[in-house]
């Protein structure tokens, strides 16, 4: 989801902000500086090279399907004949314990 503020931001605020930037960026290290620029400004004309119809919708998305293939990867890596069972935590607030008979009931069968 894109965040788009409802209220009209005139051109020359963010552009006070990128030379602020830069310029304190300058002053502090400027070799350096013209580095990560230079890096910035090359991921950005690779960004913008990639055709529309191969573009992901989201960062998010494509970090979670990132995250989902290394964690496919080890589960398969796994060894499977030293399974230990693992039964989930509940954190409950009531006040008597015998409520849990009652509307709780299913949180017993997975407890068990």
């Amino acid at each position: 989801m894109n965040f788009r503020p409802p209220f009209r931001v005139p051109i020359i605020v963010p552009l006070y902000g990128i030379i602020g930037c830069v310029l304190a960026m300058l002053v502090i290290r400027p070799f350096l500086s013209l580095v990560a620029i230079t890096i910035v400004f090359g991921i950005y004309l690779q960004l913008v090279s990639v055709p529309k119809e191969k573009r992901s919708t989201d960062v998010r998305s494509g970090i979670f399907a990132a995250i989902a293939q290394w964690s496919a990867m080890k589960v398969i890596q796994l060894d499977l004949t030293n399974v230990r069972a693992w039964k989930p935590t509940f954190l409950v607030p009531i006040e008597d314990g015998s409520q849990l008979l009652g509307e709780f009931r299913i949180l017993l069968g997975f407890a068990e």
